[in-house]
């Protein structure tokens, strides 16, 4: 199984009013490119997609049309976290419909159980090759449920 590890993409990302959009655009199609390159199973995400908590829309279609570039390639398997920079609800929004394209995202803990943050992976076949846990960046607020409330208890 060959995996494709990435993170901090941070779409949507101005550096003093320059826009970076091109160089974003540019990076997710050589991403796409070297996942086809290396006939990478799977792709991992590891937070901080976007730059900020409520990204320009101009970001948010980047995401999605790179998710969409990854349909009948050899990537049959992608896990997408929330990092810090990123709203969790926002990535836990498209959750359900990435699902059916096995992309699987946890934005945030949002009161999941644990056994809702494994994720089988699979071949081409639908035979399973592996597992991945995917743990977004916790705020303490959800963290607590987890810890027996306040307390920690």
């Amino acid at each position: 199984m060959r995996c494709i590890h990435t993170a901090d993409w941070h779409l949507g990302n101005r550096m003093h009013e320059i826009d970076r959009s091109r160089e974003q655009d540019f990076f997710l199609g050589w991403l796409r490119d070297e996942i086809v390159r290396v006939q990478a199973d799977c792709l991992i995400v590891a937070g901080d997609v976007y730059d900020v908590a409520n990204p320009p829309n101009e970001a948010k279609k980047a995401y999605c049309a790179f998710l969409a570039s990854l349909v009948g390639t050899c990537c049959r398997n992608v896990i997408i976290v929330g990092g810090n920079h990123d709203s969790g609800s926002l990535l836990d929004t498209e959750a359900d419909i990435l699902a059916a394209l096995n992309i699987h995202v946890v934005g945030s803990l949002a009161n999941r159980k644990p056994a809702d943050l494994v994720f089988e992976l699979q071949d081409g076949a639908g035979e399973a090759i592996g597992i991945a846990a995917a743990v977004p960046y916790a705020r303490e607020i959800e963290l607590r449920p987890y810890a027996g409330g306040e307390g920690g208890g």
